[in-house]
């Protein structure tokens, strides 16, 4: 399995749609979340024709922004393009990595997006032009969701969306990196092993 980050990528998506309809960052944020599509092809009929009317009002003059949704939809979509422009570029360079190495990839599985962005409605029916050789192919996409985590019910809280995922994740790779290390200052004060007779004769000559 192969996990990495993509810095800002919903943000991506915020301040494309602020530049194109000429938004505040947070205005442009909100329409992202309440009708934000990742493809046209995910909204239905109904909401192909609605157009949404965006006031804003400034100390002078009160202006209104006509949004349609197709129009959104495709925005959102393009910067999605990019998103996975840019995984795909990191795939490349493992890619070119592995070619002297004994590095095997294959992406048929396809892609698990966890985080903000991977909320956005409709998300599951992209499909990337990327595959495991770098030739184009269209791969699967799946939103990640948190699994295995006890709550107590009296605590009254939900760990079950794409953003929790990143979190679990992170927690669970610190856990085991800090018991990774934790093994490993073992067996340095273990005598019968090499590191640990290299640490004690280090301690021994230069400590």
């Amino acid at each position: 399995m192969l996990t990495f980050g993509i810095d800002r990528g919903g943000e991506m998506i915020t301040q494309y749609i602020s530049k194109c309809f000429g938004l505040p960052r947070d205005t442009a944020e909100q329409l992202k979340i309440q009708y934000g599509c990742a493809t046209p092809d995910a909204l239905t009929e109904e909401e192909r024709s609605l157009v949404i009317t965006v006031r804003q009002n400034d100390v002078e003059s009160s202006t209104e922004v006509q949004v349609g949704m197709v129009t959104l939809a495709t925005y959102i979509n393009r910067q999605f393009s990019e998103i996975f422009r840019m995984v795909s570029d990191r795939i490349g360079r493992l890619l070119n990595e592995g070619r002297n190495s004994s590095l095997q990839l294959t992406l048929s599985a396809g892609f698990v997006i966890t985080g903000g962005v991977a909320k956005t409605r409709g998300i599951e029916k992209l499909a990337p032009f990327i595959n495991g050789n770098g030739n184009p192919a269209a791969v699967k996409i799946s939103v990640g969701l948190p699994r295995g985590v006890l709550v107590d019910p009296a605590d009254h809280v939900r760990i079950d969306s794409p953003e929790h995922a990143v979190l679990v994740g992170m927690a669970r790779t610190c856990s085991r990196d800090t018991k990774e290390l934790q093994n490993f200052e073992k067996e340095d004060t273990n005598p019968t092993n090499w590191r640990g007779k290299f640490s004690q004769w280090w301690n021994d000559n230069f400590a």
